[in-house]
C-alpha cells in the first residue's frame, strides 16, 4: 500500500481501532478486564496500539507475579545441593578450598518469556517514535526484570514458543505475539530507513490477522456453523491413479469453512494493495479479479463438491482498499455459486460485524448481497 493511500486511511483512527478489535478476536486475553480501557482509547498509529497492549499486559503480569520455572544452575556451595559435579569439585578441593560444585534446579523468573519482554521493552526505549509517557512506564517496569538476562530478539525462534505454553503461562501468549509484532516492525523500519511508517497494513502479518479474525468471529458468534480451517482432498480416482504421484499434489487447506446442514461455504480471505488488477499491458484495459484467487476458490469448491450437488459455495473476501472501493459480485460457474466481495475495515466496527453477519445468509439460503 503506497504512502498516500495509507495516510488517507489513518486520518480518522478508525482502522487502528479496528485492528484492536481484530486482535481481541484472535487473542481472547484482550477481552479481559486488564485491557478493557484500551477499547475506548484513540490511537494515533499502530505502534501506539501495540505499545499500549504490551504495557497493560506487563502491568497485569507484575501484579499477578512473573512466570517462574525451574532453571538448571551450577554453583560452588558449602553443602551438597542436587548433584555433585565430581571433576570440578576435585579440582576445587585440590586448591585447598572446601567447597563443592553442585548442579541443581532453582525456581527462577529468568526464562525465555520474561527475557523476550525485557528485550522488547529495551527496544521500545530506543525508538524515537515512542511517546515519552510510555517510556517512563517502561523504565519503571524494567526494574522488575533486573535479574532477567538480556536476549537478542534476532535469535528467538518465534514459531517454537507455542510448544512451551501450558496452563501456568498461557497469559504470556498474547504478550509474546505483541512482542513479535513490535520486533517485526523495527526490522522493517531498519530496512527502509528513518522515513519508514509502521505500515502494518502492507505486511503479511495483517493478512494473517485478517484471516484469523474472520475465522474466530464465526466461531464465537455462529457456533452452529462449525467454522474451521479445513483440508480438502483432491477428487481423484485412486483406482486409476499412480499412488506415488498422489503424494505430489499440493495440500488444499481453506482459510474458513462454514457448514450448515448440508450446505458448505468456503471463504478465502485476501489482504492486498488492490482488490482488482489489470491483466493487460494496455492502459485502458478493464480491471479484473485476481485470476489466481479465482482459480484457487474454484478448485476448492469443485473438489469439495465431488458429486456436483451445488451445495458448496465459494467466497473471496477481500479487505477493502481506498483505491478499489466496494466490490460485490456473484457468479454461477459449473453448477456452484461463487461470490467476490470486500469487507471495509475502515468503518465503525458495528458495520464490519453487520457485513460478516450478512455473509452467513449465503449458507442459510437467505437473501444476501
Amino acid at each position: 500500500m503506497n504512502l498516500k493511500v495509507f495516510l488517507i486511511m489513518k486520518q480518522n483512527n478508525i482502522l487502528i481501532k479496528n485492528i484492536y478489535y481484530m486482535l481481541a478476536y484472535v487473542y481472547c486475553d484482550l477481552n479481559k478486564k486488564q485491557y478493557a480501557c484500551l477499547a475506548v482509547e484513540n490511537f494515533e498509529d499502530i505502534e501506539d496500539l501495540l505499545t499500549s497492549i504490551l504495557i497493560k499486559g506487563v502491568n497485569y503480569q507484575l501484579k499477578k507475579g512473573l512466570y517462574t520455572d525451574y532453571q538448571e544452575k551450577e554453583d560452588l556451595l558449602l553443602v551438597v545441593r542436587g548433584k555433585i559435579v565430581l571433576q570440578k569439585t576435585l579440582n576445587q578441593l585440590n586448591t585447598g578450598k572446601k567447597q563443592i560444585y553442585c548442579q541443581f534446579d532453582e525456581l527462577s523468573y529468568d526464562n525465555i518469556f520474561n527475557r523476550i519482554i525485557k528485550a522488547t521493552m529495551i527496544l521500545l526505549l530506543k525508538d524515537t517514535k515512542i511517546k515519552e509517557e510510555y517510556k517512563i512506564i517502561i523504565k519503571k517496569y524494567l526494574r522488575y526484570f533486573s535479574k532477567v538476562e538480556y536476549i537478542d530478539l534476532v535469535n528467538i525462534k518465534w514459531k517454537q514458543l507455542k510448544n512451551y505454553y501450558h496452563r501456568n503461562n498461557m497469559s504470556y501468549e498474547l504478550l509474546m505475539n505483541i512482542c513479535y509484532l513490535i520486533y517485526d516492525r523495527h526490522i522493517l523500519s531498519d530496512k527502509q530507513g528513518d522515513n519508514y511508517l509502521w505500515n502494518f497494513i502492507d505486511d503479511i502479518n495483517m493478512a494473517n490477522l485478517y484471516e484469523k479474525f474472520v475465522l474466530n468471529y464465526y466461531k464465537k458468534h455462529y457456533p452452529e456453523l462449525k467454522a474451521k480451517s479445513a483440508v480438502i482432498r483432491w477428487n481423484v480416482n485412486s483406482m486409476n491413479s499412480d499412488d506415488e504421484a498422489l503424494a505430489f499434489l499440493p495440500r488444499m487447506k481453506t482459510d474458513i469453512t462454514l457448514t450448515y446442514a448440508n450446505k458448505i461455504l468456503i471463504i478465502d480471505t485476501k489482504f492486498y494493495q488492490y482488490s482488482l488488477v489489470k491483466h493487460s499491458r494496455y492502459q485502458n484495459s478493464h480491471l479484473k479479479h485476481h485470476s489466481d484467487n479465482l482459480y484457487q476458490i474454484f478448485t476448492y469448491v469443485k473438489n469439495k463438491d465431488k458429486i456436483n450437488t451445488g451445495n458448496v459455495k465459494g467466497l473471496l473476501l477481500y479487505a477493502q482498499t481506498v483505491k478499489d472501493g466496494e466490490i460485490r459480485h456473484k457468479y454461477m460457474m459449473a453448477g456452484n455459486e461463487f461470490y467476490v466481495q470486500t469487507l471495509n475495515l475502515n468503518q465503525d466496527f458495528a458495520r464490519i460485524k453487520a457485513q460478516l453477519d450478512d455473509i452467513v445468509n449465503l449458507i442459510k439460503d437467505k437473501k444476501a448481497l
